[in-house]
């Protein structure tokens, strides 16, 4: 299970070295900075791709994402599924691969 949460309080207790649980997500979007991910590089392995209204994906981004495996929010899931074939092409254009998307069932034709 990911669980997702940028409340730092909530992601240290989270984070146990011994036992390698690190699947914790942490969110980048327009909101949150690429930059609070790179604070948490050496605890998480996942991070949450949010697109509250486009795809958050720049040069740097992308750079620091590659070594991350990432979870996509459909823009579906925001109430915009025509913008997906917009954001696969750019995707695809930038030799970006997402680990993972959350989508819904009538959308997930779409990323397959």
């Amino acid at each position: 299970m990911i669980r997702k949460n940028n409340n730092l309080s909530l992601i240290i207790p989270c984070y146990n070295e011994q036992n390698n649980l690190r699947n914790i997500a942490v969110r980048f979007s327009e909101i949150e900075s690429i930059n609070t991910i790179m604070k948490f590089k050496d605890l998480i392995d996942w991070v949450w791709i949010d697109t509250f209204t486009k795809l958050p994906l720049n040069q740097n981004s992308i750079n620091i994402l590659k070594g991350f495996k990432t979870c996509l929010v459909c823009p579906e899931r925001w109430n915009r599924p025509e913008d997906i074939v917009q954001y696969k092409e750019k995707l695809k254009k930038i030799n970006f691969q997402l680990s993972a998307v959350m989508t819904s069932r009538h959308t997930v034709k779409n990323w397959v």
